[in-house]
């Protein structure tokens, strides 16, 4: 995600804790099953969350390099 210039972020706008970040692991795995069917929301989403980002309330957002 460096490479990329990405972060993750709570909804608060910090890094995300301990809990949060395995909510968002867990979330990575129920999306990956059916196919990737989770990142399906991305498409239509306004802020292009994946159902990962719904279930921890985070956001990937674009870093300034």
């Amino acid at each position: 995600m460096r490479l990329m210039g990405l972060r993750v972020l709570a909804a608060d706008g910090d890094p995300p804790h301990f809990f949060r970040a395995i909510v968002r692991l867990i979330g990575l795995v129920i999306c990956i099953i059916p196919l990737f069917a989770g990142f399906l929301p991305v498409l239509v989403d306004n802020r292009r969350r994946g159902v990962l980002d719904m279930l921890a309330r985070t956001t990937v957002v674009y870093v300034a390099q």
